[in-house]
């Protein structure tokens, strides 16, 4: 995608979308004479863009390349705020759907893909799109990368065919992961994404968690999660981007900056929710500790948002997959964990049923320190107030 383009990429994504989705619906619609075991094979369209990880990935380096530094958080804001919004309005619909035909939810949601890709044929390439209309805009300087020089005697054409294809793919490689540890901030920023998987994975043991410690029926434990959606989705179109421009204008921040302090103070309220949420003894003090967790759901679009700033413009789509893949790992790794602590705190009784939650939390609290550690360094400022001692009076400020 850095070096072809995003497009194709793209596209080939949601026909592999498409294509999965379709196989799944096949198996199921003659489930009496296909096992419903081949299910598992429909992974196999992946290879034809990455899978969903990759589509995700790819989804926020479109947004990247046409969005301008100053507006890129808020529109990383209102793209969560969307995904949000799918989670609290659509699962509703499509239980009311299933009462009338439990297909009607399954094909239409097939027919969206479709929609999707229909739509994207209008969208243009947009790997280096802003350079089109604004050649002065700056990125960091992308690495050099020194091949390495041939062992002495040694001659590249007595190579074979298969020996010369291997080492310049090892280049490409090479290449294309040195910037990785060129600046370990950025590796270090990566990291607390697993965190946020972590949350996702502990999405679906929270509605087990709030009826068993609190008696609550089902019904009620999901007005309980709505409550947290409907929060989420205040925060992200709402809050934020108001605090966001407050920072800006009324103090001064660069993009950088801005994105920065919020990340930190979002990921504080993180730590501080779960924690509450698995301490809590009783419901409302339950309702306080999503509402505080809620507050930091930006934390990781602020955080991709101000690692943006840091990749060269070349590396950008890279930097996004490997924020996918170790988003997977967390998925994968999180979802069983945070099941066997929930499992534990079971047995132990108690106030230990929020073991997983504790668990998160104190996770959290972990990545946030990470977020402090980080910081600008010296001329990457992109808007500066003037001088360092202004930055620095307003640093103290927010802080």
């Amino acid at each position: 995608a850095d070096r072809f383009g995003r497009w194709p990429l793209m596209f080939m994504n949601l026909i592999q979308l498409i294509l999965t989705a379709s196989f799944i619906q096949l198996v199921a619609w003659f489930w009496q004479t296909i096992s419903i075991k081949r299910i598992w094979t429909s992974a196999f369209f992946s290879i034809l863009g990455g899978g969903p990880p990759i589509s995700s990935a790819l989804f926020f380096v479109v947004l990247s390349d046409v969005t301008p530094e100053a507006d890129r958080a808020a529109v990383f804001l209102r793209a969560g705020a969307v995904n949000v919004s799918a989670n609290l309005f659509m699962p509703p619909l499509a239980a009311w759907l299933m009462t009338i035909n439990p297909w009607i939810p399954f094909l239409g949601s097939t027919g969206l893909l479709v929609l999707a890709a229909l739509l994207y044929i209008s969208i243009p390439e947009t790997l280096d799109y802003l350079h089109l209309f604004s050649p002065t805009i700056s990125h960091p300087p992308s690495p050099i990368v020194e091949s390495s020089p041939a062992p002495p005697g040694l001659n590249m054409a007595d190579h074979s065919i298969s020996a010369g294809f291997g080492t310049r793919w090892t280049l490409e490689i090479r290449e294309a992961t040195l910037f990785l540890l060129n600046d370990w901030r950025v590796p270090a920023l990566i990291i607390p994404f697993c965190g946020h998987m972590l949350i996702a994975a502990g999405g679906p043991l929270l509605l087990q968690y709030v009826s068993k410690r609190y008696a609550l029926t089902f019904s009620n434990g999901t007005l309980l999660i709505t409550i947290r959606n409907g929060m989420n989705v205040l925060l992200l179109i709402v809050i934020l981007p108001y605090v966001s421009t407050l920072l800006m204008k009324g103090y001064g921040l660069s993009n950088q900056r801005k994105d920065l302090y919020l990340a930190r103070v979002s990921q504080i309220l993180v730590a501080v929710g779960w924690t509450l949420l698995a301490a809590s003894p009783n419901w409302p003090i339950s309702v306080i500790g999503l509402t505080i967790a809620s507050f930091g759901q930006g934390a990781m679009l602020l955080v991709r948002s101000f690692l943006t700033s840091l990749v060269p413009a070349h590396h950008i789509a890279t930097i996004y997959s490997v924020i996918s893949m170790w988003d997977a790992f967390g998925t994968m790794v999180g979802a069983p964990l945070l099941a066997g602590l929930y499992k534990h705190g079971m047995n132990l009784g108690g106030g230990w049923i929020g073991l997983p939650f504790y668990f998160i939390g104190l996770s959290s609290a972990f990545f946030a320190c990470i977020l402090f550690v980080v910081r600008l360094r010296k001329g990457e400022d992109s808007h500066a107030i003037g001088d360092e001692g202004q930055s620095s009076d307003v640093e103290s400020r927010i802080i």
